[in-house]
Parts: structure tokens; C-alpha cells; sequence
């Protein structure tokens, strides 16, 4: 006597998460920048830098006359031209 057994069954298909933008695309009116970003309490230039796939140099020299003399020191509510 030959049995048959039940069709294996394959897992379903996932599709790969979708990923979402982290930041807001670029305001009409500022063709060469990328947006800006509110600095929020515990923000540091380097952590924003990161987050925008830049560095906090540039970030520094974009910004010079917001943040001041002092790259260490940025304060919550400085609107910052990525």
C-alpha cells in the first residue's frame, strides 16, 4: 500500500521593510540645501551630522553665524541649514 503525503507547504514571501525618510525633503527655494533642523535638547552637532549623512564641520561652516564661536555649544531652538 502507497500513501501519499499532503503538498510541503513553503513559507510566504516577505517583502523587505519599507524604509522611511528621516528627514523632511529640501523647501522649495533652496536648491542647494537639504533642509534645516531644529536642535533639540541633547543634539550635538556630531549626532545631527550623523543623522543627515554629513559631518559636524560642514554642518559648523553652514551655521557659523547661528551657533557662534563655539562648535561645542548649540542650544535648543537654533535652526541649523543642513
Amino acid at each position: 500500500m502507497t500513501t501519499k503525503s499532503a503538498p510541503a507547504r513553503s513559507a510566504p514571501a516577505r517583502s523587505a521593510p519599507v524604509k522611511t525618510q528621516d528627514r523632511p525633503a529640501a523647501q522649495t527655494g533652496r536648491s542647494a540645501s537639504r533642509g534645516d533642523h531644529i536642535v533639540r535638547q541633547g543634539d550635538t552637532l556630531s549626532t545631527i551630522a550623523a543623522s543627515h549623512g554629513t559631518t559636524w564641520q560642514r554642518i559648523y561652516a553652514a551655521n557659523k553665524a547661528v551657533i557662534g564661536e563655539d562648535p561645542n555649544l548649540i542650544v535648543p531652538g537654533q535652526r541649523l541649514d543642513l
